[in-house]
């Protein structure tokens, strides 16, 4: 009998605290490969999201291993924790020095590497797109001042509840808001 692949998943945000049915061998731990990332994604609840962007600040990411006997199977158990909007193609997938499917090429580039660095078979991570190209952080405190009380709480917490090592400029400029003071102007 062969071993089971060994078939990492990144995450930095949501999936790190809150998995899900993901079946793990062992939870998430802050050993991931370096990525660029940004609270730019404008998801459920107009929650601002953590994806890959360049805007950001490079952050180490979490790393698990998936506890699912294939690639496919892998990649299938993470966009189901995703959710029903998430389709196969929004999940990245890397092997060792070889980029599989990734909306940046360079931070698929960047996985592989980290792949094959750390001598698992492949990588995978959720991979959607910030698709908010005038982001910046006047943009995202007007877009959270424009949220009712209770989305605006809901979107607090997000921040809150995501890594400490996800340090990027917008956490920066709501750290106030996010222990609970007031939201910038």
């Amino acid at each position: 009998m062969s071993a089971p692949p060994q078939i990492a998943i990144l995450g930095w945000g949501s999936l790190v605290w809150r998995p899900g049915q993901l079946r793990l061998r062992r939870r998430f731990r802050p050993e991931g490969s370096t990525l660029t990332v940004e609270f730019s994604r404008r998801s459920d609840r107009g929650r601002l999201t953590l994806v890959i962007d360049r805007r950001g600040n490079p952050v180490v990411t979490y790393a698990a291993l998936s506890d699912q006997p294939t690639l496919d199977e892998a990649v299938e158990d993470l966009r189901a924790r995703e959710g029903a909007r998430v389709r196969r193609e929004d999940v990245g997938v890397a092997k060792p020095n070889e980029v599989v499917n990734a909306r940046d090429a360079d931070a698929g580039r960047a996985i592989g590497a980290w792949t094959a660095e750390k001598k698992l078979d492949a990588t995978i991570w959720t991979d959607l797109e910030s698709e908010w190209p005038e982001f910046d952080l006047a943009n995202a405190v007007a877009h959270l001042h424009g949220l009712n009380d209770a989305d605006r709480e809901h979107a607090r917490v997000y921040f809150a509840n995501s890594p400490a090592e996800t340090d990027t400029p917008l956490r920066r400029h709501l750290a106030r808001w996010i222990a609970g003071g007031a939201l910038p102007a």
